[in-house]
């Protein structure tokens, strides 16, 4: 197989899409900064704040921040805090480069959530932080198939043959993708969302981005909190942590389980019932040995248990179609015939060693991740269960990663390592037709299709081996170079097998099989690559941080099943098809960016103007005549935008922050087929503006106990495509629109800062907009229908609808 080395058109790209792209958009980019910067100047320049009247609301005096914790700085000489560090902005640190760093200090597009920000703004799931985290997408398809998307990278299939353009890494341990990708957000110390290919630091090669989550560590100080929340549907949630030393200070232990109830809260107008409610219950448990003052040793382990309605069938239309009449397209409502039912089951463990010496710090992260997932639904969602699919997912997955990095504080700066990887991936789809003959899609058999079903069952292994670096060293004064690499092997191998059954007495069982054939294949496929990157960052001033990056981005190849659609052709034909794979996806990703605080840290700025270029983009789209995924490589793509992330103290009480995006994401060179030529057509799923907005308030008052905090934040987000074709009606894409998504909250702590009160309300506005959606018509409308053209019929996922609950918690 063809390796990855950067073609002799490379520097052709950088040239023309630098100079035109990146040119264009910094101009934005430097524009914000010296808004800000100027900002910053006035504050600077300001005379001291003069105090407020007696009924002017104040922060809190016994509490610190909800928002987050209190920045260092200046203090009185009777200890107290001073007035203009309570009005300063956090100091966050990030471990994007693999070590401790102030975000400011960081030449790295990353969005950083601190446990005050998670706690606060009730962030429980990856949906909520791609809310407030500028290009990011999040799609769940079924609560256990979840997708992110970042600056453009496509949304994927939960095939075994695929890997994911976006990996969501657990204290440095990556995840195994869909169904591992999502995992319940407590106990954490930090979210960090990295724009950008990251492979040179990152054991796992990624051309999109990553998800870096860390849980907080287990502490040899007693501590623990428990809390309990109620809401609509009978929201019931039950968390606690539990975190103390075991051994004196050797040996220290943390606990933490959360469990959750929802009543079924959609209705399903066929059933007459309801479905997709929640039943969910997780735990954490974690030990800390550290024997003596130069090792450490993090042992831990995970486990899911999820018997939530694993997916919900919705209809989006503008025809009444006369096989089915009485069709609901509300956005609580589902026609399908059967509810879906689930089981999932996702577990892991980990050891992390970090050995301490003079020159360098030693580190070995072991991983192994185990997903067992079962699922039965409707495919279609219609009253007749014209399609139905019961899936079965088992992955299993070990990695190693062993890295050197030198000492923090020197002027060189290093860090190197090997990364391996083995997974075993295992998906059986067992597919059932009984499709409505008068329909366009029913009809395009020559015989009825009923009791048919249809067993696609796919088997990957995989091997990585890798070996990635990166260095950095000052240059001139305050101008620093960061040089860096991944060489990585891959190996694949795997089989497929399409195996029909019919119905026992069908009277076409002696033709079924010509048109639905049996086949297998075995493949397999070695690929190599080498992935650089370099960036150049500059301190103009203290306070700010300039810095450019060319990084280039990876991810293998692989096998799909969309072969189970080759209706009526040779099983030796389909054998072929199942065993062809689709190629490696590559890209060049360059990026302008800047960092910057204000002296009294009281306005801080991150900008990001980004072009990247794409090659062999992988797509996968739904096949509106089989309700079959396809696999392709587009030709070219390309993504170029601007992100911009600010947050400011305009007084002691309030803070207010501003994420917005620019993305225009498009295929260069694409032709689908002789007939459909997608050049020129947005990516899938990648929004061309994004817009969010936050504020967050603190109040005291004298004759109330306690401190409040009240805030909340809206998002706005332009249309989406859901297909490469781009030909979605207007009724799909305007509700495809974040428009106006409002989530607030308002916080009681005691004086004692020991009990919590949280009253939230997620989507405030209800307004439920489409995430995915894919085009069934042909399994609804019959001929004489689909000739207008305009009548159209889509599957759809919507965004969770509203939630009010209260919480409250005790800080043991």
């Amino acid at each position: 197989m063809e390796g990855c080395r950067p073609r002799a058109d490379s520097g052709a790209l950088v040239g023309s899409h630098l100079t035109s792209a990146v040119r264009r958009l910094g101009r934005y980019m430097l524009l914000s900064m010296a808004s800000v910067i100027y900002a910053g100047s006035l504050e600077t320049a300001a005379a001291e704040p003069v105090t407020a009247p007696a009924s002017t609301p104040a922060p809190p005096t016994s509490t610190a921040d909800a928002g987050a914790a209190p920045s260092p700085g200046a203090v009185n000489a009777d200890g107290s805090t001073s007035e203009s560090d309570k009005e300063a902005l956090p100091t966050i640190e990030v471990t994007a480069q693999k070590r401790k760093t102030k975000l400011e200090e960081t030449p790295v597009a990353v969005s950083a959530f601190t446990p005050e920000t998670i706690e606060r703004d009730h962030i429980q799931g990856l949906d909520d932080v791609a809310l407030r985290a500028p290009g990011v997408t999040f799609v769940q398809v079924i609560k256990g198939e979840t997708y992110i998307s970042i600056r453009g990278t496509l949304i994927n299939t939960p095939g075994a043959g695929w890997d994911d353009s976006v990996t969501t890494f657990i204290d440095d341990v990556p995840t195994t993708g869909v169904g591992d990708n999502s995992p319940d957000l407590y106990d954490l110390s930090s979210i960090e969302v990295l724009r950008g290919p990251q492979g040179t630091l990152f054991g796992r090669n990624v051309t999109g981005g990553a998800i870096v989550i860390h849980t907080l560590e287990p502490s040899f100080q007693p501590a623990g909190k428990i809390e309990g929340t109620y809401g609509l549907n009978n929201l019931a949630q039950v968390r606690g942590l539990w975190t103390g030393p075991l051994i004196a200070d050797q040996l220290a232990g943390k606990l933490t389980m959360d469990v959750k109830h929802r009543d079924d809260y959609l209705k399903n107008v066929t059933l007459h019932d309801k479905t997709y409610g929640d039943a969910v219950g997780n735990g954490r448990g974690q030990l800390l040995w550290e024997p003596r003052d130069d090792l450490k040793v993090l042992f831990s382990g995970d486990f899911t248990h999820d018997l939530s309605t694993p997916k919900i069938v919705q209809l989006s239309g503008n025809v009444e179609p006369s096989q089915h009449p009485n069709l609901s397209y509300g956005s609580n409502d589902t026609n399908q015939g059967v509810n879906a039912t689930g089981n999932s089951n996702v577990g892991g463990t980990s050891v992390r060693v970090e050995w301490d010496t003079s020159w360098c710090t030693l580190t070995s992260i072991f991983g192994f991740r185990r997903v067992h997932d079962s699922t039965f639904r409707s495919r279609l969602g219609d009253p007749d269960n014209q399609a139905l699919a019961s899936t079965d997912i088992q992955n299993k997955q070990y990695t190693e990663e062993i890295h050197l990095a030198s000492p923090s504080g020197q002027s060189l700066s290093w860090l190197g390592g090997l990364f391996y990887l083995h997974a075993n991936k295992q998906q059986n789809d067992l597919y059932t037709f009984d499709l409505n003959h008068n329909t366009v899609n029913g009809g395009q058999f020559p015989i009825p299709v009923f009791g048919v079903m249809q067993n696609v069952d796919q088997q990957i292994s995989n091997d990585v081996g890798a070996l990635f670096g990166e260095a950095s060293l000052p240059i001139l004064d305050k101008l620093r170079l960061s040089l860096g690499g991944r060489g990585q092997r891959e190996y694949k191998s795997g089989s497929s097998t399409i195996a029909p059954a019919f119905s026992p007495g069908n009277p076409f069982d002696a033709i079924y099989p010509v048109i639905f054939p049996s086949a297998a294949a075995n493949y397999s496929a070695k690929w190599w690559s080498f992935t650089p990157k370099a960036t150049l960052s500059y301190e103009a001033q203290k306070g700010l941080l300039l810095y450019a990056t060319a990084a280039r981005g990876y991810k293998s190849g692989g096998w799909d099943t969309s072969a189970s659609s080759d209706f009526g052709t040779s099983s030796a034909a389909v054998s072929q098809h199942l065993g062809t794979s689709f190629q490696p996806e590559k890209v060049w990703s360059y990026e302008l960016g800047s960092k910057y605080v204000t002296p009294g840290r009281r306005f801080e700025l991150n900008a990001a103007a980004f072009v990247a270029n794409y090659k062999d983009m992988q797509t996968n789209q739904f096949n509106p005549k089989t309700a079959v995924f396809e696999t392709r490589n587009a030709g070219r793509a390309r993504a170029e935008g601007l992100e911009l992330e600010t947050v400011g103290t305009p007084t002691r009480w309030l803070t207010l922050g501003l994420a917005y995006t620019y993305d225009l994401a498009r295929y260069t060179e694409y032709v689908q087929s002789s007939s459909q030529n997608n050049s020129g057509n947005r990516i899938p799923e990648t929004p061309r503006h994004n817009i969010h907005f936050s504020a967050e308030t603190r109040w005291s008052f004298g004759s109330l106990p306690g401190a409040f905090n009240v805030g909340g934040d809206y998002t706005y987000r332009s249309k989406v495509y859901f297909a490469d074709s781009n030909a979605e009606p207007d009724f799909v894409l305007r509700r495809s629109r974040f428009d106006g998504v409002v989530n607030l909250h308002a916080i009681w702590s005691s004086e004692s800062d020991k009990w919590h009160a949280t009253l939230f309300a997620s989507d405030l506005t209800n307004r439920q907009p489409v995430v995915y959606a894919t085009d069934v018509s042909g399994f609804y409308l019959t001929p004489a229908e689909a000739r207008n053209a305009a009548n159209k019929i889509y599957v759809v996922t919507r965004a969770q609808s509203r939630l009010i609950g209260l919480t409250l918690r005790r800080d043991l």
